[in-house]
């Protein structure tokens, strides 16, 4: 090649490069919206490119925020259900503990307990060395009478279906819902009362 021509193929290149870069949006200032007045940006595409992105940082970050936003809701919403759920069950084993079921295992429980607690007291005088027998009864039946009680203490009338089924429960924990009316067989053995 002649240096002709590679003379024309640099002045063609550096008009191509001055072309480009003059119509590039880089090359031009910049105008930037303030609070006061609007001015031309010296640094040109310098301060254009971090002005982009701390835009772009900025959007990100704000839909970070946003999806964190969306995952604490979704997470709030499922404890919820979840709550509700937990006292939906608890509402429902609150009522099976004021079934007909529950009254009868109940009733059931008061007859063993009072017939081990005249078992007792027939037992009061016995001698020393049988005292450790009679000791077990004691807790036997101090284990029901709390078992019973949690049974009584544990009814509300909203556990109840029908009006009537709640007044035989309330007359039921009136009179045995009382703590300082049964004996306590473990604080006082028979023997020494």
């Amino acid at each position: 090649m002649s240096p002709l021509t590679d003379n024309i193929k640099n002045r063609l290149k550096k008009s191509l490069t001055r072309a480009q870069a003059e119509s590039s949006p880089r090359r031009h200032p910049v105008a930037l919206a303030t609070p006061g007045a609007a001015f031309t940006n010296p640094f040109g595409a310098a301060e254009l490119d971090t002005q982009q992105e701390q835009r772009i940082w900025e959007r990100d970050r704000r839909l970070q925020a946003e999806q964190e936003r969306q995952r604490q809701d979704q997470l709030q919403e499922e404890c919820r259900e979840r709550e509700a759920a937990e006292r939906a069950k608890i509402k429902e084993q609150r009522k099976q503990c004021a079934s007909k079921e529950t009254v009868r295992i109940l009733r059931e429980l008061i007859r063993n307990k009072y017939r081990l607690d005249i078992l007792i007291w027939q037992n009061r005088r016995v001698q020393r060395a049988d005292r450790e027998l009679i000791f077990r009864d004691c807790h036997e039946a101090d284990r029901m009478r709390r078992h019973i009680l949690s049974i009584v203490k544990s009814w509300e009338e909203d556990m109840f279906d029908r009006e009537e089924d709640w007044s035989m429960a309330k007359k039921i924990k009136n009179s045995l819902g009382r703590e300082d009316e049964h004996a306590v067989w473990a604080d006082i053995p028979p023997w020494n009362r």
